[in-house]
């Protein structure tokens, strides 16, 4: 039902699957647009209380509150928390605007709260395959899904590295982002297959284990932080006795790929851990082998 809603008594989404980005070109041109002929699509929003809450329209409910637009034509329309979360998966499925692990997120969100897995691709007009491609990003490390949201993983490669065995997704990242996804997608299969074989015949601790610290990036909102506050930014500097500009900026790539002294010395900290961790596991493994060789009557090694 279409209705002119005054603008005071609307209020944005409490779950919007986009963030509203006012500097981008795309936001300028939208409300250029909604000054000079006024809302040419209207906003859909549901009652709450005696206000209103935005469905769909968060862009133009925010060019409209720039341009001072009042009232604002809305379709109002009762619904529930669960029917607004299926409509804007609905309309981002046709065109996925918003970060890929938002979109997972709430796609899983709906299979928590007991649709079943075809009820939800029938609601959405998306195959089974399509949407348990795109749970699988949330299986990712937080590092790996930030690169996707950023748009330096494909779709197509994240889905790929989802198949990977979890312990191998460190040193793959970089691959991710660097090679082709079709180049990518045959790298993974071929390690895929390798892991499989390693598993098989127990050489899986022996091939996969890694002896020295991997580069890999600092997470978005590491960067962000040191962006603001430079705090690790004199730390690094002292540790790496950086004199002079060009050092300073080594101390910087450093600390960007984990290289710098103290991630060096946890990572070795950690790899050394692991060891012990894999020399117990065939100790323990080989005491059980014997013990169970005692029990059959066989001789042990």
């Amino acid at each position: 039902m279409l209705e002119y809603v005054p603008l005071k008594d609307i209020f944005e989404s409490r779950t919007p699957l986009r963030p509203v980005l006012k500097n981008t070109v795309e936001f300028r041109e939208l409300a250029d647009s909604v000054r000079r002929d006024g809302l040419l699509q209207p906003i859909l929003v549901r009652p709450v209380g005696d206000k209103y809450e935005v469905v769909d329209g968060g862009h133009r409910y925010n060019a409209v509150r720039e341009c001072r637009l009042d009232p604002v034509p809305c379709e109002v329309r009762d619904m529930t928390d669960s029917e607004v979360l299926l409509y804007q998966l609905q309309t981002q499925a046709l065109q996925i605007e918003v970060k890929s692990s938002d979109y997972s997120k709430r796609l899983q969100k709906l299979l928590d709260e007991g649709m079943t897995l075809t009820q939800l691709c029938q609601k959405i007009g998306k195959r089974p395959h399509w949407v348990r491609q795109k749970l699988k990003i949330l299986k990712l490390s937080p590092e790996i899904v930030e690169a996707i949201d950023r748009g330096d993983i494909s779709m197509q490669a994240a889905i790929a590295l989802g198949k990977v065995p979890v312990r191998l997704h460190a040193g793959l990242m970089q691959d991710a982002i660097n090679l082709t996804a079709k180049q990518f997608v045959e790298k993974t299969r071929a390690l895929v297959k390798e892991y499989r074989e390693a598993v098989r015949t127990g050489s899986l601790e022996q091939r996969y284990v890694v002896t020295e610290p991997q580069p890999y990036l600092r997470s978005m909102t590491e960067l962000r932080e040191e962006v603001t506050t430079f705090s690790s930014a004199g730390v690094h500097i002292r540790l790496e006795n950086a004199k002079t500009a060009l050092d300073g900026w080594k101390a910087c790539m450093k600390w960007l790929l984990h290289l710098d002294p103290i991630s060096l010395r946890q990572a070795e900290e950690k790899i050394e851990s692991a060891k012990c961790e894999r020399l117990n596991a065939l100790e323990r493994r080989k005491a059980n082998r014997k013990l169970k060789n005692q029990l059959l009557g066989e001789p042990h090694e």
